[in-house]
């Protein structure tokens, strides 16, 4: 089941055929127990929720037999336990990738007064690399030094268009 979708309609529409499609819980295997269970919000600039997904119930009642755990379905531009967006992200990276230094390229991106997270958001970059390269296989490292295999993996993942549609395409978040 695919974990991040381009628009909240067709989040709605996918999350409305559970039943119809007999769609399998991740956690115990079993189909047809999946109902909607409410939308996932998140603060945005000025206190405003914002809706980022929705929660998929594998349900025990009612004559059910799933096993009550609960799956989030994410809008592909949100990255899951984040606060700022694929684009935010996008521009990181790019800005990584065009060799301006790790602050001063969170800063640019998130218009934070502090880059204090910059290293944060670098160490996670660094934690998805196995898992990267193993979905693109071929990819040649130009560099040297501490980023030489994480920079040429990070261009050739960004190839195929933005953070956002990278989620869509490969069911897999980019963080």
């Amino acid at each position: 089941m695919p974990t991040f979708f381009s628009s909240l309609s067709e989040l709605d529409q996918r999350s409305r055929q559970l039943d119809a499609l007999a769609v399998q819980c991740p956690h115990c295997l079993c189909s047809g127990n999946l109902i909607g269970h409410g939308r996932v919000f998140r603060k945005a600039h000025g206190g405003i929720s914002v809706c980022v997904g929705k929660r998929i119930r594998c349900s025990a009642r009612y004559g059910r037999n799933g096993c009550g755990r609960t799956i989030r379905l994410y809008l592909a531009h949100r990255i899951p336990s984040l606060q700022h967006g694929a684009d935010a992200v996008q521009a990181f990276v790019l800005s990584l990738l065009a060799g301006v230094r790790v602050d001063i390229s969170y800063q640019n991106a998130t218009s934070a007064l502090s880059p204090r997270n910059a290293w944060r958001w670098m160490n996670r970059l660094r934690r998805r690399l196995p898992e990267w390269r193993s979905r693109l296989m071929d990819v040649a490292s130009v560099r040297s030094g501490p980023f030489a295999v994480l920079f040429p993996t990070l261009a050739a993942w960004l190839n195929s268009g933005s953070v956002a549609d990278s989620q869509t395409a490969r069911n897999m978040a980019f963080f």
